[in-house]
């Protein structure tokens, strides 16, 4: 009897222990939540856009082309180290930070690594993280971004393999994993930057402090316009057990409100900016 009902005593402690950390990692999706997910998303686009410049300005500089019209601002310290195949390209914001244009503040380093033959179809670009920030959210772990001159519709892309631990001001820790695909469907034969446009498609994973889980995939292509500084068009879903929440930026109109859809409730917010 003694140990049938140690056994007893034994199961409900495992049960209640499942339970628990089901209810910890199983939160509702929240408006604050999504928030946090924007945030991250416009820290890669904007380190993913940044890459891609300096990218096209060492290809300049080598085949002594004008070059691009530079995502950087006189702060930005740029080193650039050769060997006879690859480059290596250290954008330095020091410690104080640069606004990069746009509203936003970078300090520390990205370090970029690419081959030294700019004729090929396709281009490895792998970069990493030293003491790095984007608005105060500490970023670490690397990137790589595949870029190809020319896709089926005749435009530049750029897909890029997300593995990242992002810490917010408040010491909240992110990981985010995926891949995001990002056409350049206009501006691409200028080198100024006002007239780029980009349509942005993938998906990714989010785990969040408290253990959440949050899947989520661009169901309509984000289209980014470089004359302005907000997201204004696409949608995403995201998926957390039976929860979704459907970010959806809108139709073009330059801003920085969206509609939020959380289990079948809209109600409009306004994002970071």
């Amino acid at each position: 009897m003694k140990n049938k009902i140690l056994a007893l005593i034994a199961i409900a402690t495992v049960a209640f222990t499942s339970c628990s950390k089901d209810e910890n990692t199983s939160k509702p999706i929240t408006e604050a939540d999504i928030l946090a997910e924007n945030k991250i998303d416009a820290a890669i686009e904007d380190i993913s856009a940044l890459v891609e410049n300096q990218y096209l300005t060492q290809e300049a500089a080598a085949k002594r082309q004008v070059a691009p019209a530079s995502f950087l601002p006189p702060c930005a310290v740029v080193t650039v180290n050769r060997t006879l195949t690859s480059y290596t390209r250290t954008v330095d914001f020091g410690t104080a930070g640069c606004d990069i244009g746009n509203g936003t503040i970078m300090r520390g380093k990205i370090i970029m690594h690419f081959s030294a033959d700019f004729d090929t179809l396709t281009s490895v670009i792998s970069y990493t993280f030293d003491d790095f920030y984007h608005n105060n959210n500490h970023i670490v772990g690397n990137k790589t971004m595949t870029r190809t001159r020319e896709n089926a519709n005749g435009n530049p892309e750029k897909r890029f393999e997300v593995d990242m631990h992002i810490t917010f001001a408040n010491g909240s820790e992110y990981d985010r994993e995926g891949i995001r695909v990002n056409e350049f469907t206009a501006g691409y034969d200028t080198w100024t930057l006002s007239d780029n446009v980009h349509v942005i498609t993938g998906h990714s994973t989010t785990t969040f402090p408290d253990g959440s889980v949050d899947s989520s995939v661009i169901t309509t292509p984000i289209r980014r316009d470089f004359s302005c500084r907000y997201t204004a068009e696409g949608v995403i879903e995201f998926h957390r057990n039976s929860d979704v929440a459907i970010l959806d930026y809108g139709n073009g109109n330059c801003d920085n409100i969206a509609d939020l859809t959380i289990n079948g409730t809209t109600r409009q917010i306004r994002l970071f900016f």
